[in-house]
């Protein structure tokens, strides 16, 4: 049985989903506490199928990040 998801995520997926276009990554400017805290928070929600990991494109170069699966979009328009 899976674990319900905690405030945290939920938030996180909401933020994701609603305020800034399904993705997460390290040079994006945000972050939930510090840049390893999210990271901790979005490999939690990649277990979980809600995000998939992908490397971005930035001006400051690759940036490794996350990308809102479809469930994970469904997920943070429910929170």
């Amino acid at each position: 049985m899976t674990r319900a998801l905690g405030k945290t995520q939920k938030d996180v997926l909401e933020w994701m989903a609603v305020d800034h276009r399904g993705f997460w990554h390290t040079y994006c400017g945000w972050t939930w506490n510090t840049d390893a805290g999210t990271r901790r928070i979005m490999e939690s929600l990649a277990r979980r199928g809600l995000v998939e990991r992908e490397t971005f494109r930035t001006g400051m170069g690759a940036a490794p990040g996350f990308r809102l699966t479809a469930a994970g979009l469904k997920a943070g328009r429910q929170s």
